[in-house]
């Protein structure tokens, strides 16, 4: 193979946009139910840098997983609101059930769910064409929505049912019912797909639930004492802590998941709402409803390190934060680690065996 050479000039551009791309952030969107706006934060540098309106009340909140599309569940008008998150405009509107809370969207991006309070149903939306394809039953009134980071099964509090409902979305029936706390309202699943949590809202505890048993169902192994109203809940993928947001106390409980013990208690704003560790893992965001604004915690010193000014009474119910940008370090359209030379562009690339791309050459990164 021929060594091929760098000029200096192109090399130091070359780093320099490598870096930047290394440290691209997501963005935040706060779902703000007082004003029937969305508050964009740009994570970088945690500050507003547009506000969207929505529907009228929008509660929930959900990000596509390849980060093009963002979804508000809009409560009082029934409705989601389809955002594109390249010109922060409102592509369509969708009707859905009677009052939506919560929504996700299935790890493979092809569907949308959506809870629907009063109906006791759950709309499935089809979003590549943005269309209700599917109504499933569900217990009574449906609030939160999470997915299996395996897609093979979506998560749905009832409310006052006091149970969790575990749909099949190759089905989209209710194949199980898991007897929680009181109210349960907020439900996440560890990113292992081991274990499923679900904040009790009246209970002031949060439901731990094993994926698997003996009988390939999901069983109940603890239940912990938090805050008084327990909404929001998240975990840290690295720490494995789980935090959860207590509207009435206002703070944020700090869970250990392999003691299953309360670890620390972090002062948040008032009535926090939505909690979410960022993509990169480096701040857990909280949204307060009745301070208007955002706290962001170090999840290292557990302390709040910055406030940020959003919308009216910001629920940000759901997954709200983008996914980090997949990195293309020689603008090429393909993200790494497609890339081969993230210095060089691929036209100027040795390219040995007709692939298109060029082979990785001598004297650059292992791996380009």
């Amino acid at each position: 193979m021929r060594r091929l050479r760098i000029h200096s000039t192109s090399l130091g551009l070359g780093l320099l946009f490598l870096t930047a791309m290394a440290h691209a952030a997501p963005f935040a969107y706060i779902s703000n139910a007082g004003d029937n706006t969305v508050s964009i934060i740009d994570t970088a540098s945690n500050t507003v840098t547009d506000t969207i309106v929505v529907g009228t009340g929008p509660f929930g909140v959900t990000v596509h997983p390849e980060g093009h599309t963002v979804y508000t569940a809009n409560l009082y008008d029934n409705s989601v609101s389809v955002i594109d998150a390249a010109s922060n405009t409102i592509l369509t509107t969708i009707p859905v059930g009677n009052w939506p809370f919560g929504l996700a969207v299935l790890p493979n991006g092809s569907a949308l769910y959506v809870a629907n309070f009063i109906d006791s149903t759950i709309s499935v939306i089809d979003t590549a064409t943005n269309t209700v394809v599917d109504t499933i039953a569900g217990g009574t009134n449906s609030r939160g929505v999470a997915m299996h980071p395996n897609g093979g099964a979506v998560y749905v509090t009832n409310t006052n049912g006091d149970s969790l409902s575990v749909i099949d979305p190759t089905t989209n029936t209710v194949v199980e019912t898991v007897p929680v706390g009181s109210l349960p309202r907020g439900v996440a699943v560890h990113p292992d797909g081991s274990t499923v949590y679900v904040t009790d809202n009246l209970g002031n505890t949060v439901t731990v639930i094993a994926t698997t048993s003996a009988d390939g169902g999901h069983t109940v192994v603890a239940t912990i004492p938090v805050g008084e109203g327990p909404i929001g809940v998240d975990i840290h993928p690295e720490s494995g802590d789980v935090y959860v947001g207590n509207r009435d106390s206002g703070d944020v409980y700090v869970i250990d998941s392999t003691t299953n013990t309360v670890v620390d208690i972090i002062p948040v704003g008032l009535s926090p709402r939505g909690v979410m560790v960022h993509p990169d893992n480096s701040a857990v965001y909280v949204s307060n409803a009745s301070s208007n604004h955002i706290s962001i915690i170090d999840p290292t010193t557990r302390t709040v390190v910055k406030t940020v000014a959003v919308g009216h009474v910001p629920f940000a119910f759901g997954e709200f934060i983008g996914p980090v940008p997949p990195l293309d370090s020689d603008s090429d359209g393909v993200p790494d680690p497609t890339d081969n030379c993230p210095l060089i562009a691929n036209p100027g690339q040795e390219d040995n065996n007709n692939s298109g791309r060029g082979d990785v050459c001598d004297g650059l990164p292992l791996g380009c």
